[in-house]
């Protein structure tokens, strides 16, 4: 709705937050679109958004092009605050992958499926929320960072597996799941290079609100005769988007 089509007490307050508003849900433009989204003379948004800038909210990235560097949150309190980041985040990785997007948190148990976002033509993936990733068994992207990052992980002990080729499993010696958790702690980031029994394999990444951890975010790939997308190719997507929601939020 454009900000005109309302009466406000003040109308100048009124579009520019409308402008930064919509260069958050629209991604940075001219000028002239934006003022075709938003309404008003051009000459007013202008200025609107060179105050804007003058308060951090948004920048001028060419003669022609705006951007926002910060959202408006409603006042919902702390973790309020934390799960319209996580939401938002979720859905900006399901648009740009056109994937599969879970997001997971440690209990007691193991690494628990919290939410989906699940792809429109997906058939493979088979995990819904509620599923159980357990400790002590096998140790995918989920597993290593939940490892790594979660308070509820344990101490990796015992036998475990991996996916060592498509649909194959192979054991793994504690140590070497030690030496995986230790770089995804360093990295924040693990992805499988083969796929699971179901022909699926996850790329994940640790994600973080005002510097503590809130959890892990994984996109599932199933597998395609096509063409299969390198797991560095989405977990830079991963990376990008999150530092994206980070700098917004």
């Amino acid at each position: 709705m454009k900000y005109q089509d309302q009466e406000f007490s003040s109308p100048a307050l009124a579009q520019g937050i409308e402008a930064l508003n919509t260069l958050n849900a629209l991604g940075p433009m001219s000028l002239e679109a934006l003022s075709q989204q938003v309404g008003g003379s051009k000459s007013s948004l202008w200025r609107h958004l060179r105050t804007l800038a003058q308060l951090g909210l948004v920048e001028q990235r060419s003669r022609s092009e705006w951007a926002a560097l910060r959202m408006l949150v409603a006042n919902v309190g702390l973790e309020g605050a934390k799960d319209a980041f996580r939401k938002g985040l979720m859905d900006a990785v399901a648009a740009a992958t056109g994937l599969t997007v879970e997001w997971y948190r440690g209990m007691a148990e193991g690494m628990a499926l919290r939410d989906q976002r699940l792809a429109e033509t997906e058939v493979r993936v088979v995990a819904r929320p509620g599923f159980l990733r357990s400790w002590g068994e096998e140790v995918d992207a989920v597993a290593r960072l939940g490892y790594a990052f979660d308070p509820e992980a344990p101490v990796p002990e015992g036998d475990f597996w991996r996916y060592s080729r498509n649909g194959h499993r192979r054991g793994i010696q504690a140590a070497t799941v030690v030496r995986a958790v230790r770089m995804a702690s360093r990295e924040r980031v693990s992805a499988d290079r083969a796929f699971n029994s179901n022909l699926v394999r996850r790329s994940a990444i640790a994600v973080f609100y005002q510097g503590a951890y809130l959890g892990v975010l994984a996109v599932a790939e199933p597998y395609s005769f096509q063409s299969a997308r390198e797991p560095h190719d989405i977990i830079h997507l991963l990376k990008t988007e999150v530092n994206h929601a980070d700098s917004v939020s």
